[in-house]
């Protein structure tokens, strides 16, 4: 039989006298050839591969911020909103919005009290959109050109409504005219996004930033101070009045509201301005929205995000709202079909569906973030 060094070794150890028996691991390592040379560090072209695998999941990791941050200001946004449109439907309830007789609407070159709502009609309470585009009704000319007096701006009946604001007399013999931007801005504009004074030392805490009257600090009191806001948001409501004293409300919540006017040459701006009316076409059975189409003449009127708000408008003065579910591309000839979550729309209220948009249009608004609604008894 055959003998190697290794035995030898091994035979020796084990018969020597006076001499510790070696271990396990001191005998594998003299006995079989290549375990040492087996036990060895990391090649360069591993670690290299082990830091590209770990520089892919880190980029993976990065592609992930920005979606987070935009998915944590949109539930941001959505707090703040939900707080103002709560808010603004207290308003209404407290400072009695709801009687008409206090409604100034714009009629044909003037200024006139609404005095009583016709049952089933729709009306638009949106004094701050009156008041910002009419430079506190000194010269309501714009307003007039664009017929900013219906809501939306520039539709055609009978899909519109009539925008009103307040009636802001002291004395019945005094001119009558719509509430001031003033006026408008404390009831319906937010005061709750407080505007911070960031310091340039950093070192220092950020505080809020207060102004006054005078322009400067007034310990006397003469002049309070007052806290500066943002003003991001502002809302407006339509209502409809549905039996005695009862009325269907809805408010609207806007962050940044746009509040340009469409031109006076052309009843479609390719800016996209606030209030974008297109053609509406029912593609299902309109079972709590379902999908519908939309047409106009341009893609910048078309645009939209899943998650926005619009108002369908049908014929026999139907007004109502729904959140967009999802979708298509715009596709050529400026269509684009959506799916809509809301109330049921009845087929009916399209008055000519052999005819596509005509009988039923919709109502696209920049920078609309919540729709709230209630039924609510007027006092």
């Amino acid at each position: 039989m055959r003998s190697t060094a290794c035995d030898d070794n091994l035979g020796a150890t084990v018969a020597g006298q006076g001499r510790a028996r070696p271990t396990l691991r001191l005998l594998q390592t003299r006995c079989l050839p290549g375990i040492a040379s087996r036990r060895r560090g990391l090649t360069l072209l591993e670690v290299l591969i082990a830091i590209f695998v770990l520089l892919f999941g880190l980029l993976g990791v990065l592609a992930l911020i920005p979606v987070a941050m935009y998915r944590m200001n949109q539930a941001l946004t959505a707090d703040r909103a939900t707080a103002v449109a709560q808010a603004a439907m207290e308003e209404i309830k407290v400072r009695g919005m709801l009687d008409p007789a206090m409604w100034v609407r714009r009629n044909s070159g003037s200024w006139a009290l609404v005095t009583t709502a016709t049952f089933g009609a729709s009306y638009a309470i949106d004094p701050w959109f009156i008041a910002q585009t009419t430079a506190d009704a000194t010269d309501p000319t714009a307003f007039d050109t664009a017929n900013a007096q219906y809501f939306p701006c520039g539709a055609a009946a009978p899909f519109r409504m009539e925008r009103v604001s307040f009636d802001r007399r002291v004395l019945s013999t005094d001119p009558l005219l719509p509430m001031t931007v003033a006026g408008t801005q404390r009831v319906f504009v937010s005061h709750d996004d407080l505007m911070v004074d960031t310091p340039e030392d950093t070192t220092l805490r950020p505080r809020l930033a207060f102004s006054t009257t005078s322009g400067s600090y007034d310990p006397a009191g003469t002049s309070p101070a007052v806290n500066e806001i943002e003003g991001h948001y502002s809302w407006l409501a339509t209502v409809a009045q549905v039996g005695a004293n009862e009325f269907n409300v809805a408010v609207a919540v806007f962050r940044d509201r746009d509040m340009s006017l469409p031109t006076a040459t052309a009843a479609i701006d390719p800016n996209k301005y606030g209030e974008r009316v297109v053609g509406l076409e029912l593609l299902g059975g309109g079972v709590g929205g379902g999908e519908f189409r939309l047409s106009a003449t341009s893609a910048a009127q078309l645009s939209a995000l899943p998650g926005d708000w619009m108002l369908l408008c049908g014929t026999g003065n139907i007004f109502c709202w729904y959140r967009i579910v999802s979708l298509g591309e715009v596709q050529p000839g400026f269509t684009r079909e959506v799916t809509l979550a809301g109330p049921d729309w009845n087929p009916d209220w399209d008055s000519t569906p052999s005819v596509p948009s005509t009988g039923a249009q919709a109502v696209l608004f920049t920078n609309l973030v919540l729709v709230r609604t209630e039924t609510v008894q007027a006092n």
